[in-house]
């Protein structure tokens, strides 16, 4: 076996290791990529994303405290 096709096989093998890796992670609650896929309205049986979105845009400034905001953002 050629030393090419032996670090192509590892560098694959590293690639999956971290693909597999990032899949398990979830996005911070104030991460683009958490609000994109959020938008993007996966079917779990909630309200659609744009209704969600709408509500928040309209709800939040009229929150004053840390903990409104916190109970409304998981909401």
């Amino acid at each position: 076996m050629s030393v090419a096709i032996t670090n192509e096989a590892r560098i694959q093998t590293t690639a999956r290791e971290i693909f597999a890796a990032t899949r398990q992670e979830k996005p911070s609650l104030l991460s683009s990529e958490r609000w994109q896929g959020e938008m993007n309205g996966v079917g779990d049986g909630r309200r659609a994303p744009q209704v969600e979105m709408l509500r928040s845009s309209t709800v939040f400034p009229t929150l004053r405290s840390r903990s409104e905001i916190g109970r409304h953002l998981r909401e």
